[in-house]
């Protein structure tokens, strides 16, 4: 009696709690990013990563956004460049309607060294949902992982030892593109009606969350920058989940303001009508009001430029405005008959 009034008591509270705050009401909530990543740990390609994405033993996919009641089917896209792969995952939902769930970066840093990232798409998870690996310690005892809730110190983790990763830059690896697409499946799976929300989470979280954190940075630029024009949308997802994005978006923008009470205030701009600050003490404008106003003094009449001495045309003009002035020219001496300083008399004829 004692033990079915402890039960009953613990599932009332379980219905009455408050929503966990995991919980963002978008479409996303029933995909764990966390839960994805940890399935690609342990595959050893991108076929049987995609098996085990659609395996509704692990709970990692719970999708339905078409709303047709069957969780949607999972395919796997690897977009690469070079030494970098952009791994789309990806839901059908309709005759040539896919809508992109996340992406997984993978970008080669060294030789044997290489850095993994999963970020959701905005249509299904908002702003930004960016999961990595956590580096597994061990404890003292070499027994199990080391505290969850120690803090992070934000080193990335190599991620060459993982299988799919040799696998994918390995010299016979081929450009892997799933085959399967809406009512063309493979013969193993088969859709299943999406669990509640709380079993979904709560089975991800015990599972899958102690050995991935949340993160804003994103490392794998590259491949997200290469990734990003061959994003997939799908218009029939934007407008089913348009009334949730608001209410997230509504959300968020409250958070982030009570997150900044003490922000500083922008200064008000003085409007047009407003009585402007003086620029001026009151004194120094009264002496500038009684100070007298000098007269201006009359303008200098302008004095006529002088003609140039230069220009003939300019000296023909002047010359023709003033009247002409005698001109006394000098006579040189001839040097065949020079002249004497005496005065010129006249010799008389005849001696």
């Amino acid at each position: 009696m004692l033990l079915a009034s402890v039960a009953l008591t613990s599932g009332t509270l379980l219905a009455n709690a408050p929503a966990v705050a995991d919980s963002t009401g978008l479409p996303g909530d029933d995909l764990d990013l966390r839960g994805a990543l940890a399935l690609f740990k342990d595959a050893k390609d991108l076929e049987s990563f995609e098996k085990a994405l659609n395996d509704p033993d692990k709970h990692v996919n719970n999708l339905d956004l078409n709303g047709d009641g069957k969780v949607d089917y999972i395919r796997v896209v690897d977009h690469a460049d070079g030494m970098v792969h952009a791994i789309a995952l990806q839901a059908v939902i309709g005759t040539k309607d896919d809508q992109d769930v996340a992406m997984i970066g993978l970008e080669k840093k060294g030789e044997r060294e290489a850095v993994i990232q999963i970020i959701g798409d905005s249509e299904l998870y908002g702003d930004s949902a960016i999961y990595e690996p956590i580096e597994e310690k061990m404890d003292s005892k070499g027994s199990g992982p080391a505290m969850f809730g120690a803090p992070y110190m934000g080193v990335w983790v190599n991620v060459w030892g993982w299988p799919c990763v040799t696998w994918l830059y390995g010299p016979t690896y081929v450009i892997w593109i799933s085959p399967w697409y809406w009512d063309y499946y493979p013969f193993w799976w088969h859709p299943w009606s999406p669990f509640a929300w709380r079993v979904h989470w709560g089975y991800c979280q015990h599972h899958y969350h102690h050995w991935y954190h949340s993160t804003s940075i994103i490392y794998v630029n590259h491949a997200n920058t290469y990734y990003g024009p061959r994003r997939v949308m799908s218009n029939t997802v934007h407008q089913r989940y348009a009334d949730a994005h608001r209410r997230y978006e509504a959300q968020s923008k409250g958070v982030r303001n009570d997150r900044q009470p003490n922000a500083r205030p922008e200064r008000a701009q003085p409007q047009p009508n407003e009585q402007q600050r003086p620029t001026a003490r009151p004194d120094q404008q009264k002496d500038q009001r009684e100070r007298p106003v000098q007269p201006q003094q009359p303008a200098k009449p302008e004095r006529p430029a002088r003609p140039d001495r230069t220009s003939p045309s300019k000296r023909k003009e002047h010359e023709k405005a003033s009247p002409k002035q005698p001109t006394r020219t000098r006579q040189e001496p001839s040097r065949s008959n020079p002249q004497r300083n005496t005065p010129n008399k006249q010799r008389p004829k005849g001696r």
